[in-house]
């Protein structure tokens, strides 16, 4: 798409969407990552069995976070914030992770 064409249809989606004098919230609510997901509420009870399970078969393999990450190609940090709750992994994220503390992907999420 060139640059002229990319203008052209962002100009027109505002055209769409907004009436006159609203322009401007529509451009600021355009999402510059469309990968990037919501991270999770605090307070979802999923998200926190996924990080404590995650955590109990590390522990009980006798592994550090570090090790896990090194098992599984995921950041350290990232097993960190999973384990908190903080994060909502992708699937092939939680399938390495169980590999990594040898159980099965449903065991995390149980």
């Amino acid at each position: 798409m060139s640059a002229a064409s990319g203008s052209c249809a962002a100009w027109v989606l505002r055209r769409l969407l907004t009436t006159k004098g609203q322009e401007e919230s529509v451009t600021q609510g355009v999402v510059k990552y469309p990968m990037e997901v919501p991270a999770p509420s605090a307070d979802d009870p999923g998200m926190a069995d996924l990080g404590t399970n995650l955590r109990e078969a590390r522990e009980r393999l006798g592994l550090t976070q570090e090790q896990v990450a090194e098992r599984s190609g995921v950041h350290a940090t990232e097993v960190s914030r999973i384990e908190a709750g903080k994060r909502d992994p992708q699937v092939s994220t939680v399938r390495r992770l169980a590999k990594a503390v040898e159980v099965k992907p449903g065991q995390l999420l149980d």
